[in-house]
């Protein structure tokens, strides 16, 4: 069993790992985590394209509309059991504060690969592969500072393998 500080999240490993939605059941019930559970109503916008945003949405339940001006693009329902195309996998590699007299930094690395599910040649699967870091100056030597100066480089980098990752399947 895997345990978060105080209480259980994930109750069977196995059958979590093989079954997403199970996974999903898990998260939605646990009560500690009910204050991130957000609700919208039809017609309401989650973001708009080119927005910023350190947010992450799970659709438990509904359907999401991908627009392009007024044009549907795409629709994704909940329950949707589709295969993905293309998977994202990552490592956390550095992520912490590098002190001297004068200054702290704020130090984070992290490597991803994008595989092609569907690609039967496992000697293709693997379509991009790419280690990211940065070091980013704290504005003063406090938690917040640090705080701020990783979320500047979450950002940074996380642009940069957005860029990267489009010309891949772009292509």
């Amino acid at each position: 069993m895997t345990e978060s500080i105080g209480s259980p999240i994930l109750s069977n490993d196995l059958e979590l790992r093989l079954n997403p939605f199970a996974m999903l059941e898990e998260i939605t019930k646990n009560p500690d985590l009910a204050k991130y559970m957000v609700s919208f109503k039809k017609g309401d916008i989650l973001f708009l394209e080119g927005d910023d945003s350190q947010d992450l949405y799970v659709l438990v339940f509904g359907q999401v509309d991908i627009l392009k001006g007024n044009k549907k693009l795409s629709e994704i329902p909940y329950d949707s059991r589709q295969t993905s195309n293309f998977v994202l996998e990552g490592s956390l590699d550095e992520f912490f504060e590098s002190d001297s007299e004068n200054f702290w930094d704020a130090v984070l690395t992290f490597s991803v690969t994008l595989t092609a599910e569907n690609e039967p040649d496992i000697s293709k699967r693997v379509l991009f592969q790419r280690t990211y870091h940065t070091k980013k100056p704290c504005k003063m030597k406090n938690p917040r500072a640090l705080a701020e100066g990783m979320s500047e480089a979450m950002a940074e980098l996380s642009r940069q393998m957005i860029i990267d990752i489009h010309g891949v399947l772009k292509n």
